[in-house]
């Protein structure tokens, strides 16, 4: 359709909506004049006579649309909105006849039935669709032409403002659509461009409420090459709204292959002496080869299976049997390291589509259009600063891109994934492999799995060239156990006495490893801790033949053998860890977080934290470090990729969650030991000193748009609240604990508002405005809290929200504030 045709119909339905809207506004203003019983029903003849003849408009219009509209198509979308108008019609008829009838009685009945309020937001719908479908055609118009939907929106601005005998309504609507379009990043905080935001983001809601279907051959590329910027800002806002903080935590925590292990897998398998085939795949045959299989790494937990995934996406020999075959198409290769032990987004469906299709993206932006039409038309249309009033990312969208990224492949580019951990994943493993499989299909696409050889894996890819890696690793094993005992210099001193027995003991922990890396890696820390400390070789052959070789039970063994003066501050490490993953939303805590959690509040280290400098910061890092290492014996570690305090190996999580073994983790703890609590202490200092840095754990203060430093702010508030929910009740001495620190923050906030700058949001309007403010999956319960209270308060009524009784109770008493606190904390803007 052109846009002076949608312009049109778009113009009819606002004069529609405009007059409607200014009645039911105005009936109140009747009911509450002084004018006569006559008076009044020649008002409402007129407005019948009126709304007749603006229905009757917007029927003309309908009636040359074409019946047969295909679904989602701007046709489709007007007949659509149409026959809404008629209907909203034929409900303000019935009004207006009940008004004529007992006006005072009708206006009490409308008031109590709702239907006024109905009726307006049924208009406002048809305003926001008739403007929405009005800039998918100029947005069309403009893609076919090869320019911008804002030149195309100015054009039709001028055209119409040549013509004669054009209505006012006509006009008007076209430079409000141009206005919609334009780059409202120049005057945030005008009255107008805060009007154009709200508006965009109705459009936004309608594009993304199911009225439009994205063509399925999906979006013309931007093809006015004039205004690079505009491409990128569109290329990075989407990218943008795909990452996620932790999408690369994981592969960075993986440590690097040992040097000159897992060389094997590129080359061609031997065969036995008997010269049957090798009990694995090649893997560089799969590469090369034009299959749908899918190549599936397996093996027992730790054996190495993420260092090996690790090691081939970045060897230079992957890219050149690769290269065999995908000419004469591009290779895009993006891998994902699912992780249980991590936050949401690493062990889930969607963060699994969100980092692939990120990756994929970036290496080809020109496939944006095609892959993300909905962002990309709805950038085009309304301008690219409108991909901050996109909704966050669903599953539906998500499956939706990723299909048209798989099904297209072969048109200019080859797809090959890598994704680690499929055991890893937090939900259903038969729907995953599903899905999987699915990708699979497509000609042009190539996936590597690895996972654990569970029966659900076992199912589903027997028939799949495949490796099992603890059979393919003595070598490799042998090479790492060699190179570490040779770089100590206590065994060397053995060795030259005995070389003999030296060779056999490297030989022993090698066999014993059943080609299981982890085991080796634990086995040979605690091996060279007893050679420092000057154990003979018939003290480590008694060591090592008393260690489990089973990798769960050698972690227990480990934890017998801490220090008894550390094992109470063992557990609370243990405990902290394991409640911080167990709280919803919660991001893994930093190096800095556990040792604000481990010392008293009270202590100079909570007292002085904001004159802690970036090297003092460095300096709580390297104390955790060595806590963690003396208290936990390695089983806790720092991540060096990110800050944050993590468990060495999955099995680690897996160990210490079993009932019997997180018993004697309790045991140990002091009885009163409560880690949301100890959490909660630690997130307090962190906000209140203005350390917003949370979900990355550097602990700098942002020096971020001031919308970032806003999220952040509330993520962490809204943090501290969750533990403190999860905290109270337990007992009184904890409970007084908990108040105090929430008083602190009562008390602060608005003074860290100020100083942080943030703004936008009234703090009196706190509780009910936050919901909508940073990540939906920290804040998504919030909607659903049934705990608001009326209180003068805003920090309190939110504290309600979380039901954290022991703040909140003593407040609920009218003296509480009557010792001079002040109650001007709700004026404060942010």
């Amino acid at each position: 359709m052109e846009p002076l045709s949608a312009l049109g119909i778009a113009a009819a339905g606002v004069q529609f909506v405009d007059f409607g809207s200014r009645f039911l506004r105005d009936t109140i203003e009747i009911y509450k004049s002084t004018l006569g019983q006559t008076e009044r029903v020649a008002i409402l003849a007129r407005a019948t006579s009126t709304l007749h003849d603006l229905s009757s408009k917007v029927e003309e219009k309908a009636a040359a649309l074409p019946a047969n509209a295909i679904s989602g198509s701007a046709d489709a979308m007007f007949l659509d909105t149409c026959r809404q108008c008629r209907d909203v019609s034929k409900e303000l008829t019935e009004v207006i006849a009940a008004l004529g009838a007992n006006l005072a009685a009708a206006v009490r009945a409308l008031k109590a039935s709702g239907i006024i309020g109905s009726l307006s937001r049924k208009l406002e719908s048809i305003r926001v669709q008739m403007e929405t479908v009005t800039l998918i055609c100029v947005w069309a118009k403009a893609t076919e032409n090869g320019e911008s939907t804002l030149r195309v929106s100015q054009q039709l601005v001028d055209a119409v403002a040549t013509l004669e005998r054009v209505e006012a309504t006509i006009k008007h609507t076209a430079r409000s659509l141009n206005d919609i379009a334009k780059d409202s990043g120049t005057a945030e905080n005008s009255d107008d461009n805060l009007d154009r935001r709200v508006r965009r983001r109705k459009i936004v809601d309608a594009l993304w409420g199911g009225m439009w279907t994205p063509s399925p051959s999906g979006c013309p590329p931007l093809r006015h090459p004039e205004d690079p910027t505009t491409f990128a800002i569109a290329r990075g806002g989407i990218l943008a709204s795909l990452a996620f903080d932790s999408m690369r935590d994981r592969q960075e925590t993986i440590p690097k292959a040992y040097a000159d292990t897992f060389a094997w897998l590129f080359e061609a398998p031997a065969t036995n002496r008997d010269g049957q085939a090798s009990p694995w795949s090649s893997f560089p045959a799969w590469l090369e080869e034009h299959t749908r299989d899918i190549y599936w790494i397996t093996g027992k937990p730790g054996a190495g299976k993420s260092t090996l995934m690790k090691f081939l996406t970045s060897h230079p020999r992957l890219r050149q049997h690769l290269s065999v075959w995908s000419p004469p198409d591009q290779l895009v290769v993006a891998s994902f390291y699912l992780w249980n032990a991590g936050a949401g987004l690493q062990k889930s469906h969607e963060g699994l589509m969100r980092s692939l299709l990120h990756q994929c993206l970036d290496q080809r932006p020109d496939l944006l259009p095609r892959v993300c039409q909905r962002r990309w038309a709805c950038l085009q249309m309304l301008g690219p600063d409108a991909w901050h009033d996109f909704p966050p990312w669903e599953w539906g969208e998500l499956v939706d891109c990723f299909r048209a990224l798989v099904s297209q492949a072969g048109a200019g580019y080859r797809l090959v994934l890598f994704i680690d951990g499929l055991d890893e994943f937090d939900g259903d493993h038969n729907k995953l492999v599903e899905t999987i499989k699915d990708h699979s299909q497509w000609e042009h696409v190539k996936i590597c799995v690895s996972s654990r050889p569970w029966n659900v894996f076992n199912d589903a890819f027997q028939r799949s060239p495949s490796l099992m890696v603890q059979d393919l690793t003595m070598s490799d094993v042998q090479r790492y156990v060699r190179g570490h005992f040779e770089n100590l210099p206590a065994f060397t001193e053995l060795q030259l006495g005995d070389p003999d027995t030296a060779a056999t003991l490297l030989q022993d922990i090698a066999s014993r490893a059943d080609g299981v890396f982890l085991w080796v890696a634990v086995v040979v820390r605690t091996l060279a801790r007893r050679l420092s400390a000057g154990d003979s070789f018939a003290d480590l052959f008694a060591t090592l033949s008393e260690l489990p070789r089973d990798v769960k039970e050698l972690y227990e063994v480990i934890r017998r053998q801490i220090d008894p003066s550390y094992l109470s501050q063992s557990a609370r490490y243990f405990l902290l860890l394991l409640d911080a993953r167990q709280t919803p939303h919660t991001p893994i805590p930093s190096a800095v977080t556990f040792l604000l959690a481990d010392e008293d509040e009270e202590s100079r280290l909570h007292l002085d934290f904001s004159k802690t400098s970036v090297t003092g910061k460095s300096w709580m890092v390297a104390t955790m470090r060595r806590r963690l290492s003396s208290r936990t014996m390695g089983l806790l570690e720092i991540s060096p990729a990110n800050g944050t305090v993590g468990f060495l190996h999955r099995t680690v999580l897996e160990w210490a969650s079993q009932t019997d073994n997180l018993a004697n983790i309790k045991r140990d703890a002091p009885e009163d030991f409560n880690p949301n609590l100890e959490l909660c202490k630690a997130r307090t200092t962190e906000l209140l000193n203005g350390h917003l840095g949370l979900a990355r754990g550097s602990h700098q203060r942002l020096a971020d748009t001031a919308g970032d430093t806003a999220k952040r702010f509330w993520e962490l508030l809204i943090l501290c609240l969750r533990h403190a929910a999860h905290a109270g009740g337990c007992d009184a001495r904890s409970d007084a604990r908990l108040a105090r620190m929430l008083g602190r923050l009562e008390t602060q906030l608005p003074r860290l508002i100020i100083s942080l700058g943030i703004r936008g949001v009234r703090l009196g309007q706190l509780p009910e405005a936050i919901t909508s403010i940073g990540d939906p999956g920290l804040f998504q319960d919030l909607s659903q809290r049934s705990n608001w209270i009326e209180h003068p308060h805003p920090f309190v009524r939110l504290a309600a929200g979380f039901a954290i009784l022991p703040f909140v109770k003593p407040r609920l008493t009218s003296n509480f504030y009557a010792a001079g606190m002040s109650t001007s904390v709700g004026s404060y803007e942010m």
